[in-house]
């Protein structure tokens, strides 16, 4: 089934002296149980296809298709440090007054799960980064979205706690069996998290490649960065970007 879909979406910014166009004919979709990455240069459009997806701004050509109840994770947690974990996680549920018995028990059930219920009563400043990352996705999923954006997540982490929270973050998205959309600049992180990997152009951009990453479906992104395969796809993503 296919969650969001691009149809020759094109998008130009005007204002008073100058336009500038961003996407040129852009054509592509998002699926059930994957995880595609968006990879290009900076400036490229990356954030400006989030925004088409979620209705924040519309294109100029072109038609996008969506099916999917979407949930951001952003690259900071944007956790409030005057709650506690636990009135962080329900956030959501409040603004659309959903605090139901069912609504609850789920929250209970994902914050057992994932190893954060022992923090429920702890403030955003007593945790460590990767725990306040694994609490922000646990606030997204919370809604029970079928697409997870996901806007460079990892970028302000040190390289470690990088590591540890992308092997969390992509567990917790494949044993929920959601799919997402990941923005990044790394190319190491791109081929260790995604299924399909959008090589972007400068702007205006163009997709010049899609890239299948196939590693065994077991492989942890920790695993996958030792296998063979790994240095195949970088070599493969560097041409396409022409580094």
């Amino acid at each position: 089934m296919e969650l969001i879909s691009f149809k020759n979406v094109s998008k130009t910014f005007y204002n008073l002296v100058q336009e500038t166009k961003v996407l040129d004919d852009i054509s592509f979709a998002i699926h059930d149980d994957e995880i595609v990455c968006l990879l290009g240069p900076s400036g490229c459009g990356k954030s400006t296809i989030l925004n088409l997806i979620n209705e924040l701004i519309e294109p100029t050509k072109g038609n996008i298709t969506r099916n999917a109840k979407l949930g951001y994770m952003f690259q900071k947690d944007c956790l409030m440090n005057w709650r506690n974990i636990y009135k962080n996680v329900t956030i959501g549920l409040e603004i659309k007054k959903d605090k139901s018995k069912e609504s609850l028990e789920y929250v209970e059930n994902l914050m057992k799960k994932y190893q954060i219920y022992e923090f429920k009563s702890f403030y955003p400043s007593e945790l460590s980064g990767g725990l306040r990352q694994r609490v922000s996705l646990i606030r997204t999923l919370v809604l029970q979205p079928d697409l997870l954006l996901l806007d460079e997540p990892f970028s302000k982490l040190d390289f470690q706690t990088r590591l540890m929270v992308q092997n969390d973050v992509y567990n917790i998205i494949k044993n929920e069996k959601k799919s997402a959309l990941m923005v990044t600049h790394d190319i190491d992180e791109a081929i260790a998290l995604s299924s399909r990997i959008l090589v972007l152009s400068s702007r205006p951009t163009r997709i010049k490649e899609e890239i299948k990453i196939q590693f065994d479906s077991k492989l942890s992104p920790s695993e996958r960065r030792k296998d063979p395969l790994f240095s195949y796809y970088y070599n493969q993503i560097c041409k396409a970007l022409e580094i």
